[in-house]
This record gives C-alpha cells, structure tokens and sequence, in this order.
C-alpha cells in the first residue's frame, strides 16, 4: 500500500511539474529577472520552479530537523541545466539575537537569475549579486532564513556557505 501511495505521488508530482512552462528570458543580455520578482512570489505565495539540475552536494552541519532538513547544511554547491520560477534552496534555523553569514557565488551561464536572503518575515533583506556575494545578520530574529533564487530559463552554477557564530 506505502509503495502504491509512492509511486502515485510521484507520477502527480511529476505531472503537475511537467505542466509549467519555462519562462523565457526576454531581456537579452540582461540577467535579472523580467517578468516577476522574488518578493512578489513570496507576498503571492506562489513559490513554484520547473528545473533540472545536474549535480548537487551538501556537507556540513544542520540546524534542525523538519521538512527542510534537505536543504539546511553549512555548504551547498548546485549546477542547475534550466531552471524557471522560485525555489529555496538553502535554510538556516536561528534563535533570536544569533549572528551569522551567508555567502553566495553563482555563475550565469544563461536566462535571468537571482539570488535573495528572506528573513522568517518572508521579506528580502539582501540581493545577493557577483560583486556582493556575502551578507552578515547581526542580531536575528528567530526562525527559518532562507536563500531563495529565481530564474527565467537559467542555467547556472551557484555555491552558498553559512558561517553561525
């Protein structure tokens, strides 16, 4: 019965997936997004990608436990073939007062991408760019901060490493 369960939820995910469409990258050579933000989403509540990566690996300690424990790790390095939408891909759990760094290296190699720090508010507080790769929360607020990109038929390489002191 677990196994038919399995096997139904992935056909429907996969298939509600298969659905969307890639957003096209309509702005050129300019790489930040064009036809939705990432605020935007989080305030819509619409976070949802289409993507594949190719390769993905996580090391390091963990903060917590829950449904985010897959993306919740001190280093996180991903090559994305196409990716589309919005997805978090990185989680930290702090405690009120807690300080700590996030750091950011992406390359582009296509479409519209970015890279945004959410606090548990659900507000960008950092854009992460190439030059400004590393941001530092002095006194936190408790809960889930997460790094979370958006991407218009991107393909990308991107490393994040967390620091909690």
């Amino acid at each position: 019965m677990k196994k038919a369960l399995f096997i139904l939820l992935f056909f429907l995910a996969f298939a509600l997936t298969g659905c969307m469409e890639h957003i096209e990258d309509t702005n050129g050579d300019d790489t930040s997004l064009s036809s939705f933000t990432i605020q935007e989403k989080l305030d819509s509540g619409t976070i949802s990608s289409r993507g594949s990566y190719s390769s993905a690996s996580y090391s390091g300690s963990t903060t917590f436990a829950t449904m985010y424990e897959d993306i919740d790790y001190d280093n996180i390095t991903m090559s994305y073939d196409i990716f589309s939408g919005v997805s978090k891909i990185h989680a930290t759990e702090v405690d009120d007062d807690d300080i700590f760094t996030i750091s950011v290296i992406y390359e582009i190699i296509s479409g519209n991408f970015e890279v945004a720090l959410v606090n548990p508010n659900g507000l960008v507080i950092f854009q992460f760019t190439e030059e400004n790769n590393s941001f530092t929360v002095n006194n936190a607020i408790e809960g889930i901060y997460f790094v979370i990109i958006g991407g218009e038929s991107a393909e990308f390489d991107i490393d994040i490493s967390r620091n909690i002191e």
